[in-house]
């Protein structure tokens, strides 16, 4: 019906980590109605083939703390937690970056 119900949104990134290339999910969403359809592991799995044909070799992906319903999910699929701390500059702190680069 034209209606969107699931997205999963990546870009490729390479890690000098891992020393490949990865998939990055950026964003996974699937609608409360349609979390039933398995759209979510379909979704991952296809962008896994997407990946795989352009040399990626690991998917990662961030999931919100206050979301720790969908840790069960993303284990039975493979994934495992680190300890990555994530780090963000928001847009008062961009702002006063460019305002420092700008002064050299």
């Amino acid at each position: 019906g034209g209606e969107i119900v699931a997205i999963c949104l990546y870009s490729v990134q390479f890690s000098t980590w891992v020393g490949a290339p990865g998939l990055y999910i950026i964003d996974l969403y699937i609608a409360p109605d349609h979390r039933r359809d398995q759209l979510g592991r379909k979704l991952i799995a296809a962008a896994a083939r997407a990946g795989r044909a352009l040399g990626c070799r690991f998917i990662r992906l961030e999931v919100h703390h206050r979301n720790r319903a969908v840790d069960g999910f993303y284990e039975r699929l493979g994934f495992v937690g680190t300890a990555d701390a994530i780090m963000i500059l928001k847009p008062d702190g961009y702002d006063a970056l460019l305002g420092l680069a700008s002064i050299s």
